[in-house]
């Protein structure tokens, strides 16, 4: 059955994933008469929450990244040494954390091609990972014990970067698998 301009007003067949979950239809009335589009998928569900989870950690891990800056607030500490670190030091980590969380937003929000969004959260959230790894381990470990005492929790702030900065990756491919 069709209205006037030839939209169909009863919705399509019943729409299968590639996991086998079966999609309902919901109906929305626009310009162009009546539009079926799926709703219920439980893969669009892992999606969201899989772009909220990395947005989530990338927030996470700005705030463990800062957390010397707020916390140590001797001066002549070694901060700048150790975040200066490695190759490119921390803030290529934070650079990549402040871009993915664009990436996650466009991707929940639909700007762009769920594929495409699904890769560059990928590699980006890789690059992350093994850029706070490569930090981590070229931290210098004299220089850690530079701080006061009262910041002994230095010493295992670079393994706790480390750990926040898997749950971008881990967010990045559950929302690739969902939408791919």
């Amino acid at each position: 059955m069709a209205d006037y301009f030839g939209v169909p007003l009863s919705p399509p067949a019943p729409l299968a994933n590639k996991r086998g979950s079966v999609a309902t239809w919901l109906p929305s009335v626009g310009s162009a008469g009546v539009k079926w589009s799926p709703l219920g998928r439980s893969d669009m569900n892992v999606a969201d929450a899989a772009t909220t989870a990395g947005i989530a950690a990338c927030g996470a891990l700005l705030l463990v990244l800062a957390a010397p800056f707020l916390l140590i607030a001797d001066p002549g500490t070694g901060l700048t040494v150790y975040y200066a670190s490695g190759t490119l030091g921390v803030s290529g980590v934070a650079f990549l954390a402040v871009l993915l969380v664009v990436v996650f937003l466009s991707g929940r929000q639909q700007r762009r091609d769920p594929s495409i969004i699904a890769g560059v959260a990928l590699v980006a959230a890789v690059a992350l990972l093994a850029l706070a790894v490569t930090w981590a381990v070229a931290v210098d470990v004299q220089n850690l014990f530079s701080f006061p005492a009262s910041a002994s929790w230095i010493t295992w702030h670079r393994w706790v970067v480390v750990a926040v900065a898997v749950l971008v990756p881990a967010s990045a491919g559950a929302y690739a698998r969902a939408v791919l």
